[in-house]
């Protein structure tokens, strides 16, 4: 997951992905681990959900992949709707 990750932030910046020597040159496989690690969504009792803070990093990784981060406190269907929208960019 990390190297997709990698290859789509390097695409999106219009860089090379032709080596794999170069994947870290767009963010690094600890950065996107930890960006992905502090990420969190805290449900709230009216079906909505508070998530946690948006670093560069998870910006980034959410623009790679046409994720729009400005939602912040979105319902479950939203959620819903932006994990069919990742999964289709990153698994198809």
């Amino acid at each position: 997951m990390i190297r997709i990750i990698q290859h789509l932030v390097l695409k999106s910046q219009g860089k090379t992905t032709n080596s794999t020597r170069d994947w870290e040159m767009g963010i690094s496989a600890d950065r996107i681990k930890s960006a992905l690690a502090d990420f969190s969504a805290i449900a709230l009792p009216t079906g909505y959900f508070w998530l946690t803070r948006i670093t560069e990093d998870l910006a980034l990784i959410a623009a790679a992949v046409g994720v729009d981060v400005a939602l912040r406190i979105p319902s479950e269907p939203d959620i819903r709707k932006l994990k069919y929208e990742i999964d289709n960019v990153i698994f198809l």
